[in-house]
């Protein structure tokens, strides 16, 4: 049975993950579950996109002329860099074994759960 009514996440019909759409409890041993699951993998997509990105985003400028690459680096995409997104990587939580309250507290997201089993 899926723990997941039409009320509830609706992240396995979407590739986007809803977190306004978590259940304000969550006594559902499978959605709590899922839910622990779900977001380690986000995180992980969301350091590997940023990794992505920046590879692209040095190939799309470099044929910018040199003061509008300093523009674009220093002020539009300051945190597009290689320090920030290390930085970010060893901060978020991506293993898979990480508990749902340190996923939660991490995202401070406890303030919207009342319940957790």
């Amino acid at each position: 049975m899926n723990p997941l009514n039409s009320q509830d996440l609706r992240a396995q019909d979407h590739s986007e993950e809803n977190l306004e759409r978590v259940p304000i409890t969550l006594d559902n041993p499978e959605l709590y579950e899922n839910i622990r699951q779900r977001l380690p993998l986000r995180d992980r997509f969301q350091v590997s996109f940023a990794k992505s990105r920046l590879t692209r985003y040095i190939g799309e400028i470099k044929h910018f002329p040199e003061a509008t690459i300093r523009v674009l680096t220093d002020e539009v995409f300051q945190y597009l860099n290689p320090p920030t997104i290390q930085e970010i990587e060893a901060m978020t939580p991506t293993a898979s074994e990480t508990t749902l309250e340190s996923l939660l507290t991490f995202f401070k997201l406890e303030n919207y759960i009342s319940s957790i089993t």
